[in-house]
C-alpha cells in the first residue's frame, strides 16, 4: 500500500507570494537583451568584403615548417562597419591545401566604405612546402592558381561570416617569383 501524497500547503508550507513588479522588470530585462542580441547581428543585405594582397614575404623557416606573414587590403563596401573577429583561412595552391593562417589581430573593425591592412600568418609544413616545389617546374604560372577559404566571426555575436577568392598566382606575383626561387636549380658554376 501506497502512502497518500504529502501536500505541503497543509504542512505550512507556501510559495511566496509573486512581486508583479520584479515579474515586469525581469520580462523586461529578458525582452532588451534579446533586442539588443539582435542588433549585434550581421544585416541581411551585407555585401562580403573585398580582398587583394599586398604584401607577401617569408617570415621563418624551420625543419618543420615555413611560416610566411602575409598582408591583406581588406575592404568594405558597405555603409556600416564591419566587426570582424577570429579571421582564420587555408590557402590552397595548384588545387591542394598549401597552408593554414590566422589574422595577427583578433578583433578588425572595417571601416564604412573603406579599406585597412590586415596582417596575417600563415603556417605550412616543411614536407608540403617541399612537396609543392618538386611540382611546381611541371606546372605552367598560368595554370597555377590559389584559392583562398575561409571564416571570421561578426564581432561578439558568434554569426559565422565565410568567404572565399580564387584567382591566377598571377595576383600573387610575389609568392609566385618566391616558389619559382625555391624551384629553380642554382646556376652552375665554373671553375678556373
Amino acid at each position: 500500500m501506497k502512502p497518500p501524497p504529502v501536500n505541503h500547503c497543509a504542512r505550512g508550507w507556501s510559495a511566496p507570494p509573486i512581486d508583479r513588479r520584479r515579474l515586469m522588470m525581469a520580462g523586461g530585462s529578458l525582452a532588451m537583451g534579446w533586442l539588443a542580441g539582435c542588433a549585434t547581428l550581421p544585416p541581411a543585405d551585407l555585401v562580403p568584403p573585398t580582398l587583394a594582397f599586398q604584401q607577401f614575404e617569408l617570415e621563418s623557416l624551420s625543419l618543420s615548417q615555413v611560416v610566411f606573414s602575409l598582408t591583406l587590403a581588406a575592404g568594405n563596401p558597405n555603409d556600416i562597419d564591419l566587426p570582424i573577429n577570429d579571421l582564420d583561412f587555408e590557402l590552397r595552391l595548384a588545387g591542394s591545401t598549401f597552408g593554414q593562417g590566422r589574422a595577427r589581430d583578433r578583433a578588425i573593425r572595417l571601416p564604412a566604405r573603406g579599406q585597412v591592412p590586415v596582417q596575417v600568418r600563415f603556417e605550412v609544413p616543411l614536407a608540403r612546402f617541399i612537396r609543392l616545389l618538386r611540382e611546381l617546374p611541371r606546372l605552367p604560372l598560368e595554370q597555377l592558381g590559389y584559392e583562398l577559404n575561409g571564416q571570421a566571426r561578426w564581432g561578439e555575436s558568434g554569426v559565422v561570416l565565410p568567404f572565399s577568392r580564387r584567382d591566377s598566382l598571377e595576383s600573387l606575383r610575389e609568392l609566385s617569383e618566391l616558389l619559382q626561387a625555391f624551384g629553380r636549380p642554382a646556376p652552375a658554376t665554373r671553375e678556373r
